[in-house]
């Protein structure tokens, strides 16, 4: 395959914008925001993100966005720049980009990809702001609404009225120099409060993230030469990823190796949480529903050739295991260099999988409880598979087939969990369980809320708590802090470096 040829340097169509013709009337409600914005555009999106971002090239584009390359000018490292459009325009989008900042946000693994930085909005510089150095003048209005100060004569019943009539306003309190400020107040003629600032509709969500050179997917494609070496320490990394956010009862529910991304040295990072939950490890089901509740996670979520059986059959109780099977996928692609179950519709993936697995017992299907998937089970028929060993090259190792067996049981109880995995003998050579850190309990503290309870302003509210936490003011200081970094061992086969690298030809750009 040809090496990916750049795109063009922008050139002129790279420009700082910043707000000469609006000055904000107090400082920027984030500690160290900058007022001033480069623009450029990409794939015909226009980009405006903080100058210290210098744009470099496209690395892909889809329904959720455009993904760019830029040079971080301040700490000189690329990264990655993750365009989400229209985040606010739909409440499920608006959802699926909370769950995505939080869990990147708080997973430090690794093998996980990193969220470096969360831009502002735009909005954030066209706004005016009130802040407690705002000194308010009589155009305010606030005589009838001031609350009486410590020392001050008790009010009488007829302030009182007044006050009450008057109807809820800013608590207002004076300063160290005995002026007036308001505080957490809604917005006046003044500027707007940062406490109750949320987002535009209009808004775009600019996530700055680790770069990495190229995706799992692209390099099972292209002519690279890959070894059992490369298969076994791709593997070991994914199930090591996938440990760690399981411990923390995260899944990601969309395994498949576009969203696994690869550099040169083949160190590799799980991506794309947009589609990931937290699950409650009290519940029986996996969003804590009835049986009568529809599942939480619908078939058409995960993409066809690595969904489950128990996503195909949708079944309501579902757990790690749907990712572990979407990790079994990639191993076997890693193997032959093909999708292993490449179905055109939910009834021939089902097809595909009996035919090369056999038809399950009745004890392995205890877990469909669904009547109808059950009776389309029973219809299609018993088959007795086929050996594994027959649709992979005759060289491929014996224990690799055992543990590819072992992840792709139909029956989700039957099925190796990512720890297991890392214990298992085709592990073996990187297996080190102290390299392999299972997530902090604060780690599941940043994201366990029900977000399924949230309605659009308080989601709002939650995406401008995760940027403050990259760009942070006073007024939000409740949010909490991480005491760990990255999941990271010296003495792990990741930092090492165990196979050789991958060419520039896998794809890379």
């Amino acid at each position: 395959m040809h090496k990916a040829r750049r795109p063009r340097d922008m050139g002129n169509n790279t420009q700082s914008c910043g707000a000469e013709d609006k000055a904000p009337r107090a400082p920027l409600p984030f500690a160290g925001a900058m007022s001033r914005k480069r623009t450029f555009m990409a794939n015909g999106t226009e980009f405006c993100v903080d100058e210290r971002y210098r744009f470099k090239h496209v690395l892909g584009s889809g329904t959720y966005g455009v993904v760019v390359a830029c040079e971080d000018t301040r700490t000189g490292r690329n990264v990655a720049i993750k365009k989400i459009l229209q985040p606010f325009e739909e409440e499920y989008a608006t959802r699926n980009t909370l769950r995505e900042i939080k869990l990147l946000h708080y997973l430090k693994h690794e093998n996980v990809l990193s969220l470096l930085d969360l831009d502002e909005p735009q909005s954030v510089l066209e706004e005016e702001w009130l802040t407690d150095s705002d000194e308010l003048g009589d155009e305010d209005d606030l005589s009838e609404r001031e609350s009486p100060q410590h020392g001050d004569e008790e009010e009488t019943a007829q302030q009182r009225r007044q006050r009450e009539a008057a109807g809820p306003g800013p608590s207002v309190s004076p300063d160290s120099e005995g002026r007036r400020c308001a505080r957490g107040g809604a917005r006046t003629a003044r500027g707007t409060s940062i406490s109750e600032w949320l987002p535009r509709e209009d808004d775009a969500i600019y996530m700055v993230t680790e770069l990495m050179d190229t995706s799992l997917r692209r390099v099972i494609r292209s002519d690279e030469q890959l070894s059992l070496a490369h298969t076994k320490f791709f593997m070991y990394q994914l199930f090591r990823a996938l440990k760690y956010i399981h411990s923390a009862n995260v899944l990601h529910r969309d395994i498949k190796p576009g969203n696994v991304l690869v550099n040169r040295d083949c160190d590799l990072k799980l991506c794309d949480f947009g589609l990931a939950r937290y699950v409650d490890p009290a519940s029986k089901a996996g969003n804590g529903a009835s049986a009568q509740s529809p599942p939480f996670l619908t078939e058409y979520v995960v993409s066809r050739w690595y969904r489950a059986p128990e996503v195909l059959l949708s079944c309501p109780d579902y757990d790690a295991k749907i990712d572990v099977w979407g990790a079994g996928c990639i191993m076997a692609e890693l193997l032959s260099r093909k999708p292993l179950f490449q179905g055109t519709s939910t009834p021939d993936q089902l097809h595909r999988i009996v035919r090369v697995l056999g038809s399950p017992s009745a004890d392995d299907l205890e877990f469909v409880t669904v009547p109808s998937s059950r009776r389309f089970l029973e219809k299609m028929g018993y088959r007795d598979g086929v050996p594994l060993a027959s649709l992979f090259p005759e060289d491929t190792a014996p224990d690799a087939l055992d543990l590819l067996g072992k992840l792709l049981m139909f029956n989700p109880a039957k099925r190796y969990s990512a720890e297991q995995a890392l214990n298992h003998p085709f592990m073996q050579e990187y297996h080190r369980m102290f390299a392999e850190p299972s997530a902090p309990a604060e780690v599941e503290r940043g994201f366990c809320h029900d977000d399924e309870e949230l309605d659009e302003a308080q989601m709002r509210r939650l995406i401008m708590d995760e940027i403050a936490c990259f760009h942070p003011h006073p007024q939000f200081s409740h949010i909490p802090k991480l005491s760990s970094e990255v999941q990271y061992c010296d003495d792990s086969p990741v930092a090492r470096g165990a196979v050789s690298v991958i060419s520039p030809e896998a794809g890379v750009p």
